[in-house]
């Protein structure tokens, strides 16, 4: 790495991270806090009646507030297969099950080579953003928890050299959650990097098909005219800016716990660490961090959305000694010893020549 570019990150993680705590003291916590994820009685409630037979649209037009839109209205794939489950809790044992699942696979896949602290460090993060929220609510109820595994999942298969199974895992999560987008392009664009012309094909075809998909839903949302405002944009771009991208990604449940000014010095460094993090996997994650977290710049929603990326922050941390350690390899490079000990003269064995050649 180049001396002025370590200087430039250094630069810029020192700014952000003062930024950040300006921020969470002075704006105050109203700007941040909030119930951490308010709709759970909202989805609890569609999840049963559309088990009880209702219909989708109906049943969302109904339960909203006065104030929605078109972008209040998810597709139906979350109510539809959490339907199918007897109650809700087996929906949240299942939640429990998965996390652990994909937590440890993804520690064992991506982390195999690191220590034990930081795998350790690595996990109890997935745990918190993942396995801890069932149990401080009915967060298993909402769609960005399971974005947020199914993604990580996808990493992990992908980085297994299992890319079939990591673009249906992908798939999966945006026929959740629509805001899961950005990750299809990142995926997109690995794929023709590496010139995987099949998945480029299909990636291609389920972008397609999203388009599709989402006239569709727009088509019965609108057929509802009567109990839908119109649909304005303005009402998302509101530029929250660099605040908002931190409230979404405090989303581990023992980091949004603490103090906001503690997630403002974290969360640059979890950055760091992803960026440090030269692997195909490190690159893809880092790539889908970046993404959600400029989306989250310009568009105003609520912090629980960060529950979609959130998890990635984990192995961000577990490589935040190499990223400190590049950038001080960068600003500070260690001399050549080598090449000085080549240089050097062989002092003593000369001396003893020049000894016994003056002797003689």
């Amino acid at each position: 790495m180049a001396r002025r570019w370590a200087i430039l990150q250094v630069c810029v993680l020192v700014a952000l991270v003062l930024y950040g705590v300006y921020a969470s003291i002075c704006l105050g916590d109203n700007r941040y806090m909030q119930i951490a994820v308010p709709d759970d009685d909202y989805f609890r409630g569609i999840v049963t009646r559309v088990r009880n037979g209702d219909n989708y649209y109906d049943v969302t037009a109904e339960s909203l507030p006065q104030s929605r839109s078109l972008f209040n209205f998810r597709f139906p794939t979350y109510a539809w297969l959490f339907a199918l489950a007897p109650n809700d809790e087996c929906i949240r044992w299942t939640f429990f099950g998965l996390s652990l699942l994909v937590a440890l696979a993804s520690i064992q896949v991506l982390l195999s080579e690191h220590s034990r602290w930081a795998q350790a460090l690595a996990l109890t993060w997935i745990m918190g953003a993942t396995f801890a929220w069932c149990s401080y609510g009915d967060a298993h109820l909402t769609t960005e928890p399971w974005v947020g595994l199914l993604l990580l999942a996808s990493i992990t298969a992908y980085a297994a050299d299992r890319w079939v199974l990591g673009a249906c895992l992908g798939l999966s999560a945006l026929a959740l959650r629509e805001l899961a987008l950005p990750y299809l392009f990142v995926s997109a664009v690995f794929a023709w990097k590496e010139k995987r012309w099949r998945e480029v094909v299909f990636w291609g075809l389920a972008l397609t098909a999203f388009v599709i998909a989402l006239q569709w839903h727009a088509w019965e949302v609108k057929a509802r005219a009567e109990l839908v405002e119109s649909t304005r944009l303005e009402q998302w771009l509101r530029m929250p800016g660099y605040p908002f991208v931190l409230e979404t990604a405090r989303m581990c449940i023992f980091l949004w716990l603490l103090p906001v000014w503690v997630s403002a010095l974290v969360i640059p460094f979890s950055w760091l660490g992803l960026w440090a993090w030269k692997t195909p996997a490190g690159r893809r994650m880092g790539a889908t961090v970046c993404c959600f977290s400029v989306a989250f710049l310009v568009v105003r929603g609520g912090g629980y959305w960060g529950l979609m990326y959130c998890p990635m922050l984990g192995f961000g941390l577990a490589n935040i000694p190499a990223g400190i350690r590049e950038l001080v390899h960068a600003i500070m490079p260690r001399p050549n010893l080598d090449a000085a000990n080549t240089a050097a003269p062989p002092t003593a064995e000369r001396s003893e020549t020049e000894v016994r050649g003056a002797s003689e």
